[in-house]
């Protein structure tokens, strides 16, 4: 799947600031492609700004960092991007309600920054676990995670779906059934 990340809206969300720094999106980064890698997933990380007037794009395993550079903003850069992908192949993560619903307009599903980030770090904790049990010490690169911090994550204001909550039957979930909007979410969370 490829997942687009309004990375300044998810990093703000995360560390409740209003400036980020290089050491937090250093850590994140790493979170990131190691959750990449264990799922197969394509991530593009989008800022706003860089160092020059267009975007520019490095890369990083599995992981695309993109700046809009000083002309576009990191939401011109995900619809632009987005729009070259498959509906089901693609999904957005921002809690920016314009940019949401503009893709959503353009069949595309979003998921908030504190419920991608709880599903990544459930599937860290996992994919740590199993090493584990293999007696395989692995260490996550740059991990650093606290209680605070993922209640902090928890406490946003989106709705929570967890991978949980949207498996089961969903006569017993949704007795009046699902919209074609949540059907659509149900299925992306699935693959992540």
């Amino acid at each position: 799947m490829n997942i687009f990340i309004d990375a300044y809206n998810l990093l703000k969300q995360l560390h409740a600031v209003t400036q980020v720094t290089a050491q937090q999106k250093h850590i994140f980064i790493e979170q990131l492609k190691q959750f990449a890698r264990a799922k197969g997933h394509t991530i593009y990380l989008v800022y706003d700004g860089g160092e020059l007037a267009r975007p520019y794009a490095e890369h990083a395993g599995p992981l695309t960092i993109i700046h809009s550079g000083h002309k576009l903003s990191a939401d011109d850069v995900i619809k632009q991007k987005m729009l070259h992908y498959a509906h089901e192949h693609a999904l957005l993560v921002s809690d920016d309600r314009q940019l949401c619903d503009y893709l959503a307009a353009a069949g595309f599903a979003a998921i908030g920054t504190s419920n991608f980030y709880k599903l990544m770090q459930q599937d860290i904790k996992k994919t740590n676990a199993a090493f584990m049990k293999q007696g395989v010490a692995h260490k996550n690169p740059g991990y650093s995670s606290t209680p605070e911090l993922d209640a902090l994550m928890h406490q946003s204001g989106s709705y929570d779906y967890e991978k949980e909550d949207l498996e089961g039957d969903d006569d017993t979930l949704y007795p009046q059934g699902l919209s074609k909007k949540e059907k659509k979410l149900k299925k992306l969370v699935k693959k992540l």
